[in-house]
């Protein structure tokens, strides 16, 4: 029977009072804190994601706008590509309306031009001020244009005579036949016009901007002037979401600041532009992007550990000045039950436990005083 009881009792862990109170006391406080700081991170990281998405909003609609532009300057091109007098090769009406578009185009346009069949060039305007050279079929998107009867926007170029920044729109004239008669088009700065004016005064905050890049990763627009026609360094990565057509926004190393030694961190956002070999990029240092929501973040895990060793702390405090009077209670019940009777049970608290205290004190004192009147009749009864 005794071999039963102690296999019984083995595991058994014999917690006191103070120990017990304190984990009834403690289990909540960790509870609510485990709640409350899953709930303060998962609202921190929505509001972080929310942070992202935005940004990645103002790409998508800086690139709209932009595709629209290119859209509609491709348009207008193809309207004067599909004239009968075109398609016959006819370009006195053609020569009119690409003027006419240097000058009332929606899309500020530097210089047109037309070229034959094979990408020499048949006439330019302006042709005083017109960088482009007799032949255009070096450029990969006109030859395009002739081999695959398709409009095409290049990427940045510099022109041969004066090294000026342009990019180049080509359309394809077909014949009757649907054979390739000759290509129109004509040339912007994307560093000036109406579309410069959507990236150059976007800014976010102080270290914020945007920049309109091509699928080289040359900086064809940017809110930072010193920037231009330069190569980012994310040019790899721009190329391959403007071929995949892939919007993203991801925190980033930033390498290209001269001033600094160390890398710093950005947060990129970036959209490709549906109509032309070109993305939008909208980027700020991160430590200014997000420093509000990481400082919040950061005080609550600094803050909480403390404030929940403190408050646990103070729960075993307070359990202990509960338990400290009920062992002076267990203590003077064993004084009495060992026969102690001269003593006073004192408490100094005016709660359940001091009143509990004067009870018991009562019952020593009416003991003490039975046991004298008892010691009487003994010593009454001997002498009788």
């Amino acid at each position: 029977m005794k071999l039963e009881n102690k296999f019984k009792n083995i595991g058994r862990v014999h917690l006191g009072l103070q120990a017990k109170i304190g984990i009834l006391v403690a289990l909540p406080l960790v509870i609510i804190f485990l709640v409350f700081g899953y709930v303060g991170l998962s609202i921190i990281s929505k509001a972080t994601q929310q942070n992202l998405s935005e940004r990645l909003l103002v790409t998508q609609v800086l690139a709209e706008e932009i595709s629209q532009q290119t859209h509609q300057l491709i348009r207008d091109f193809e309207i004067i590509a599909d004239s009968p007098y075109s398609k016959e090769g006819y370009w006195e009406l053609a020569k009119e309306r690409l003027r006419s578009m240097t000058i009332f185009s929606t899309v500020d346009v530097d210089g047109v031009f037309i070229l034959d069949s094979k990408g020499n060039m048949v006439w330019n305007y302006p042709s005083s001020q017109s960088p482009i050279p007799y032949s255009l079929s070096q450029y990969p998107t006109i030859s395009q244009t002739i081999e695959e009867k398709k409009a095409r926007i290049s990427p940045l170029i510099f022109q041969a005579m004066d090294g000026k920044a342009s990019v180049l729109f080509s359309v394809p004239v077909k014949g009757t036949k649907d054979e390739i008669v000759g290509v129109i088009g004509g040339s912007i700065n994307p560093a000036e016009g109406r579309m410069s004016k959507l990236i150059t005064p976007f800014r976010l905050g102080k270290s914020g901007y945007a920049e309109l890049v091509d699928d080289n990763g040359i900086v064809m627009a940017s809110a930072r002037y010193e920037r231009l026609f330069k190569k980012d360094d994310h040019a790899d990565r721009f190329s391959e979401l403007i071929r995949k057509g892939e919007s993203r926004v991801a925190a980033c190393h930033r390498c290209h600041e001269e001033e600094k030694a160390d890398r710093v961190k950005d947060v990129l956002a970036f959209t490709p532009i549906k109509e032309a070999p070109w993305g939008v990029a909208v980027r700020q240092l991160e430590e200014e992007a997000l420093g509000p929501v990481r400082k919040t973040r950061n005080m609550m895990l600094i803050l909480g550990g403390p404030l929940v060793f403190a408050a646990l702390y103070i729960s075993w405090m307070a359990t202990k000045s509960v338990i400290r009077p009920i062992k002076e209670l267990t203590t003077a019940s064993e004084r009495i039950a060992a026969g102690d009777l001269n003593f006073t049970v004192n408490s100094s608290s005016n709660d359940e436990i001091g009143i509990l205290a004067l009870s018991f004190d009562s019952m020593r004192s009416r003991l003490q005083s039975s046991y004298q009147e008892i010691e009487e009749w003994s010593k009454n009864l001997e002498e009788r």
